[in-house]
């Protein structure tokens, strides 16, 4: 055999080597046999293939828009990622609705438009819909916001391109597919046709209003009238009650507690450590000598500020070698621990040897002593470990209460903090886990602040009624007070058809009795604008008030009874009684007393400015009342069942 390999090992050779050479030319990227990376096909729409390289053309498009006009495209037209905005762009090719790309350059000016309407919308959605409307309708700020968007639009235009990968043509190309889709959206919702006669009847539903002033007689105004209730009564009560949600229902009363906690925490108090620190005369003078720049005028009147400035130093220095102490020690104390993912897995009897707060406190305390050679007075540890403390309520705690943490881009209230614990979310983006000292402080001013969650309960109804006692007690008398005030609506009509709101409101004052303090008349609301849809302020920003008188009743009530009168009828004494509504306001356990003065009828300007609204209205509420359960057919989700969209990775996992 060796003879054999001897004699034709130059031939073994060249066929060895040729195989080499057609396995490297086969395999990698260099292979001539193999398929275009870009062509290949990650997904289906409708049967026909979407291939690589246009699932990321579409994804640099998506990117590009949504930093060029992201009010349009995601707050507008809600295009949710790169395969929503694909799905859509081949639903408005198919009807035929994607023009060249010349048709995106061409549209900025309608598309600053947009952007502006979106982009306001979401900034004063919160302050409410009247409040909005004005907004929105004062030419002169729109037409300003929309200038500016312009202007930032056609510098922008290439710049986004550029950042994205894009040439300029491609950019104006993904803009006329916006276009493209804008046309097909607004197709959909735009394709029903209303009478006039019918958008006149419901514009006067929102645009038909009165001027009016209120009073908001509270039940707590009369809880010193109702007896004090009963064992029976309280738990009958609380029975009632005790698997409502708070806000909801009727009344709005209810004892499902949300998330709870019970806490341990140290306080390093940045003020009684400045007080300790006294720089050294050399060292201040030291400081004067070399910073004679910075300290310009004589030692004597420099002397104070640089003092100051050295106490300030030496005082951080003091807290960032605490921060760096308690770090440490925590991180000695769980280093053993096995990791599961941010958080770490804990052993069984966790609890028994787990570092306390009052541990490290005194750990702490020595090792920065010794180091920084200050005599420091024992660090503050406070417990509540013997009852729950609600999260929405951590911020009535005395000093950690208003502190805040900061980590890198991220930050957070205390309160926000203690929601991102293990318990109440799984993700835990700050790590934060039950029975382990959160390693990074809290800062309140100067202050540092380091806890430990030692447990937690989450949303759910009170056990006892002993957990909400006090709550339960003044709800019953709320409750009881609410029935008085009701059966006290016809003397509160006849008064303030008598005399007046004010006589009403004086007539809630009372003066000191015993322990209890003297409380002064209730306030008269001005101005208020209520039409038969919503219930806000003629010349300032809806508030609790308007939010509180925003009921069905007592909007049509004062509405019919400003017809009845009729808009050429000037208000006086003989009319007041149809000027005047007393309406109970369950939720709020409150009493409403509103008289009307000015009616303000719709005009033709204020049709003219509000009927795209209007209208959007209308045409959504007839598509909801012919197909109540029908969905958006440009979500994503309906998108793909439309189109048939199947993704080759989904198939591959499945």
């Amino acid at each position: 055999m060796v003879k054999v390999l001897r004699k034709y090992n130059k031939w073994f050779l060249a066929v060895g080597g040729s195989l080499l050479m057609v396995t490297f030319l086969v395999g990698g990227n260099n292979n001539p046999f193999a398929p275009d990376q870009e062509k290949v096909t990650v997904a289906e729409v409708m049967g026909k293939p979407v291939s690589r390289k246009e699932l990321g053309q579409s994804s640099l498009e998506f990117d590009a828009l949504k930093s060029y006009v992201p009010a349009v495209l995601q707050a507008q037209f809600g295009v949710r990622d790169n395969t929503h905005w694909l799905l859509l762009v081949r639903e408005a090719e198919n009807a035929g609705l994607v023009a060249e790309s010349r048709d995106g350059s061409e549209w900025l000016t309608e598309l600053a438009q947009s952007e502006a309407v979106a982009q306001t919308t979401a900034r004063f959605s919160s302050a409410g819909s009247q409040f909005l409307q004005q907004i929105l309708g004062n030419r002169q700020y729109m037409q300003g916001q929309t200038d500016e968007l312009l202007k930032n639009l056609t510098l922008l235009r290439p710049r986004v391109a550029a950042s994205h990968r894009l040439t300029e043509e491609q950019f104006d190309h993904a803009l006329s597919r916006l276009r493209g889709v804008a046309r097909l959206i607004n197709s959909y919702y735009g394709a029903a046709r209303l009478s006039d006669r019918m958008v006149i009847r419901e514009a006067r539903q929102v645009l038909d209003s009165v001027l009016a002033d209120a009073v908001i007689i509270p039940a707590d105004r009369v809880t010193s009238e109702v007896p004090e209730p009963t064992e029976a009564q309280l738990l009958a009560h609380f029975e009632q009650y005790q698997k409502a949600k708070p806000g909801e229902g009727e009344h709005g009363i209810g004892y499902i507690l949300p998330e709870r906690v019970k806490l341990e925490w140290m306080e390093v108090d940045a003020g009684i450590i400045a007080s300790l620190v006294k720089p050294d005369p050399i060292a201040v003078n030291k400081e004067f000598q070399l910073n004679r720049d910075k300290y310009p005028g004589e030692f004597s009147t420099e002397k104070a500020k640089i003092e100051q400035a050295l106490n300030k130093a030496k005082t951080d220095e003091v807290i960032a070698e605490i921060d760096r102490v308690y770090k440490a020690r925590v991180r000695s104390a769980t280093r053993r621990l096995e990791a599961d993912g941010p958080l770490k897995k804990l052993p069984a009897d966790w609890a028994s040897q787990r570092p306390t707060m009052e541990a490290l406190a005194t750990e702490v305390h020595q090792a920065v002593e010794e180091s920084q050679g200050l005599k420091l007075p024992a660090f503050t540890v406070t417990r509540l470990a013997e009852r729950w403390t609600r999260i929405d309520d951590v911020g009535s705690l005395t000093g950690i209460g208003g502190a805040t943490l900061r980590l890198g881009t991220r930050s957070g209230s205390f309160e926000e903090i203690l929601y991102t614990n293990s318990s109440f979310d799984p993700k835990a983006p700050f790590g934060l886990q039950t029975l382990l000292p959160f390693e990074s402080a809290l800062e309140a001013g100067a202050n540092r602040y380091y806890f430990c969650i030692l447990d937690t309960k989450g949303q759910a109804a009170a056990e006892s009624l002993d957990e909400v006692r006090p709550r339960a007690i003044s709800d019953y008398k709320r409750l009881a007070a609410f029935e008085k005030l009701k059966a006290e609506v016809p003397q509160l009509l006849a008064l303030t058809i008598s005399d007046g709101l004010d006589a009403v409101a004086k007539s809630y004052e009372q003066p000191a009795q015993g322990t209890a303090l003297a409380t002064g008349p209730l306030g008269v609301i001005k101005d208020l604008r209520i039409s038969r849809a919503n219930v806000g302020r003629a010349f300032a920003q809806p508030d609790a008030n308007t939010s509180l008188l925003d009921v069905a009743e007592l909007r049509e009530q004062v509405v019919s009874g400003a017809e009845a009168l009729g808009v050429t009828t000037e208000p006086n004494a003989a009319n007041a009684a149809a000027r005047t509504s007393v309406v109970p306001l369950p939720k709020a356990l409150a009493i409403a007393v509103v008289q009307s003065s000015t009616p303000l009828p719709m005009a033709k300007e204020d049709l003219r400015m509000f009927t795209h609204d209007v209208v959007g209205s209308l045409l959504r509420r007839e598509q909801r009342d012919a197909a109540p359960t029908a969905t958006d057919p440009f979500t994503i989700e309906a998108l793909k069942k439309r189109l048939g969209y199947k993704s080759k990775g989904d198939e591959a996992k499945s």
